[in-house]
């Protein structure tokens, strides 16, 4: 890790953000406004050995996005794939970036994105992804990665896991939860500004 290394809040995984991004306040991650461009972290519960069999050319295509390539890569010394493809979405083509890397006990995702025709600012997201340095041994609290609260008080509702920009609550504080009646609430905040 650099100097120039920046942690993405709530997650164990820093980088080296292209110029003229800035933190997002809606993500956990990288944007930039003008442009539209994207660098998001998600943390996957489950192993890398389980959720790397998804990462497919079929398994992407049912996301909405085609691949051109799939590399095999090490990062960090820890088995990892770059994908690269396009997207279409909110009527624009969209290149598409995504690493997935992981250990025995979880998976990080990293997906970058960039209007198609923003080839320049594409390069500049691959490299920023490609500087992805994992922390395996950062405590993390959940909570600092959110800026709202949920107050669960008067209820059965346990904590059980953040990921992403969401937190996760069952009546036994697992997930899966083993709960007879497998209660689970999810609360995310919008990506972007939604009219209620």
């Amino acid at each position: 890790m650099t100097p120039d290394h920046q942690n993405v809040s709530g997650t164990k995984i820093s980088l080296i953000a292209p110029k003229g991004f800035e933190k997002a306040a809606n993500f956990l991650g990288f944007q930039q406004t003008q442009s539209g461009a994207t660098i998001i972290v998600m943390d996957i519960p489950g192993t890398f050995a389980e959720t790397s069999k998804a990462v497919t050319k079929e398994g992407f295509l049912s996301q909405g996005v085609e691949v051109k390539t799939i590399e095999k890569i090490e990062l960090n010394g820890l088995p990892a794939f770059f994908v690269t493809g396009e997207q279409n979405a909110h009527g624009n083509i969209y290149t598409k970036f995504v690493l997935v890397f992981g250990t025995a006990n979880e998976t990080i995702l990293v997906n970058g994105a960039s209007p198609n025709n923003l080839q320049e600012i594409a390069k500049e997201i691959k490299t920023a992804m490609l500087t992805c340095f994992y922390d395996g041994d950062k405590k993390i609290n959940p909570f600092d990665a959110v800026d709202y609260e949920l107050d669960v008080s008067s209820g059965k509702l346990i904590f059980a896991k953040s990921a992403s920009h969401s937190l996760m609550y069952t009546t036994d504080g697992k997930l899966p939860t083993n709960s007879a009646d497998k209660t689970t609430l999810i609360v995310a905040k919008s990506f972007s500004k939604t009219a209620i």
